[in-house]
């Protein structure tokens, strides 16, 4: 989603408002560190391994809840480039 604003309205909050500047800066960081993992994932050759990568960046807090959004398909598509690599992800993410 993208949302467009007032340059010159957006930099004068900025200034005026830390809490503001804090959000900004709390939400991009968060973007980069989930844009940074998905291509990470990316790079792993192993339909296994991607798996295994995607489920420990997903672990809460804690370390060893997982919260899994949208259906496994769905999740094995974001974590696997090729059809075959879908596959095999799906088939992991299943069992």
């Amino acid at each position: 989603m993208v949302a467009c604003f007032p340059k010159a309205a957006c930099l004068a909050r900025l200034n005026a408002d830390a809490s503001a500047r804090l959000g900004l800066t709390t939400d991009l960081a968060r973007q980069v560190m989930t844009f940074r993992a998905s291509l990470t994932l990316h790079y792993i050759r192993s339909a296994r391994e991607r798996v295994l990568a995607f489920l420990i960046a997903q672990a809460g807090d804690d370390g060893s809840t997982i919260v899994l959004d949208g259906l496994r398909r769905e999740i094995a598509s974001a974590i696997g480039s090729r059809p075959r690599r879908r596959r095999e992800a799906s088939r992991i993410v299943l069992a």
